[in-house]
């Protein structure tokens, strides 16, 4: 099966491994580990996140998807510095232990 264009390079949120991503659908398929150094994230400008993580960290979704050769769904999401990562969904949208939710939808600020 033939790629599509490569949408990124992300680091998995457990093992840390870099995966290249491209994209398949409305998802995404995520094949063959990269080593470390092999690209640069570049800071995006007009930054527009989705959620915010528990621990106050501004995050884009931008697509569902697998990794090659793994049957668990994943999550691949940005952060406003360029870095794209991949976590299983059903962790993405898992609750803590305190009820909070690991990640939030984002609601902007806006003035009255």
């Amino acid at each position: 099966m033939a790629l599509n264009e490569l949408v990124c390079f992300a680091r998995h949120s457990e093992t840390l491994e870099w995966h290249a991503v491209h994209a398949e659908g409305d998802g995404f398929r995520a094949v063959a580990s990269v080593p470390d150094g092999q690209w640069v994230p570049v800071a995006e400008p007009g930054f527009q996140p989705t959620h915010v993580h528990y621990k106050g960290g501004l995050y884009r979704v931008e697509r569902q998807g697998r990794i090659d050769g793994e049957t668990q769904e994943m999550t691949l999401y940005r952060d406003g510095k360029g870095n794209w990562w991949l976590r299983p969904r059903v962790m993405f949208e898992e609750s803590l232990a305190d009820g909070r939710p690991r990640f939030a939808p984002f609601q902007s600020p806006h003035c009255l």
